[in-house]
């Protein structure tokens, strides 16, 4: 009868909705029990949520240049996301383009200006983009912690050895040194790891 059909279609449409979210979050489940890195859930580098990112706050750390010029670098950098450039190659498209970005840098692990603003810009957005990721995680459900993660050398600053020395904390809350993720200062080499907090339970959250 078409009161039945009717009462079978509802009655499979349900059941593909909850099947479908009980899939989602088992995905989430699965991935975060495990313990992940923040670059992991790169897959690569043409990231969308980094381009978004980078979109509204390309190059607003860079200092000393005018509106135009950090315009036209906020360009560049969304670019360089888009299509999965290498920061070297950004570096150098950058020193292409712009005055005054091949002056040497005085630190040690970077070689340029035009390098730290880079590396800077395209870890921040990356980081930020895997924060969200972890967001999400925690709106299916999930109690997410976090870990700033150090590249283990002498050159690692004070503020990330203390951010790392503090082992996992809960996804909301803040480092030591008042960051929510990484990057911790301009050339920052510090990524970040995630979990579900192992004392917890999934909850299906509708």
């Amino acid at each position: 009868t078409s009161t039945a059909t009717q009462t079978l279609q509802m009655f499979v449409a349900l059941m593909s909705e909850n099947i479908g979210a009980a899939m989602l979050v088992g995905g989430f489940e699965a991935i975060a029990s495990s313990g992940f890195s923040a670059t992991a859930l790169r897959f690569d580098l043409k990231n969308p949520r980094a381009v978004a990112y980078m979109k509204e706050h390309g190059a607003d750390r860079v200092t000393a240049i005018d509106a135009e010029t950090e315009s036209r670098l906020r360009t560049l950098i969304v670019n360089a996301i888009s299509t999965g450039t290498s920061y070297t190659d950004l570096a150098a498209k950058i020193i292409e383009k712009f005055e005054g970005f091949d002056a040497e840098s005085a630190l040690g692990h970077i070689r340029s200006r035009a390098e730290l603003v880079a590396v800077t810009e395209m870890g921040d957005a990356y980081c930020e983009a895997n924060l969200i990721v972890g967001k999400d995680l925690a709106e299916g459900g999930l109690v997410m912690e976090k870990q700033w993660y150090n590249t283990g050398d002498g050159k690692v600053c004070k503020i990330c050895l203390n951010n790392t020395a503090q082992g996992w904390i809960a996804l909301a809350s803040e480092f030591q040194s008042g960051h929510d993720r990484p990057l911790g200062h301009p050339g920052c080499r510090c990524d970040f790891l995630m979990r579900r907090d192992p004392k917890t339970t999934l909850t299906l959250n509708p």
